[in-house]
């Protein structure tokens, strides 16, 4: 179990340096092409990150709604098994925790940048 623990926060902490990274190039390109202030680009990237994650939780509740509503109306169970989907709501959710905490941080980079 420590095993899985840690293996779970390796990737965790990678995919979240990884989507830092990308935000902060983003940033980095924006402040250098436009006239814009450092502080406010860093802000508005962090929302807008927080609002993908978000964004994407919503498209996933409606999605795993409608398969539901589909998969009661299925009558072959050998098909109902193979194509059970309930492990995408947690990559969805750790993706959405994943984007809030890149987000954030970026967020708040721009708020303490003097």
């Amino acid at each position: 179990m420590k095993a899985n623990l840690l293996y779970g926060l390796k990737k965790i902490a990678k995919l979240y340096l990884i989507t830092l990274l990308i935000g902060a190039i983003i940033s980095l390109l924006l402040i250098y092409f436009t006239d814009f202030q450092p502080t406010n680009i860093l802000k508005i990237i962090g929302g807008v990150i927080v609002f993908i994650g978000f964004a994407s939780q919503l498209g996933s509740n409606n999605i795993n709604r409608d398969y539901n509503y589909n998969m009661a109306r299925m009558t072959n169970q050998n098909f109902a098994d193979h194509e059970n989907r309930a492990g995408l709501a947690d990559g969805s959710v750790a993706f959405m925790l994943i984007m809030a905490l890149v987000g954030l941080t970026l967020f708040v980079v721009g708020y303490y940048l003097v």
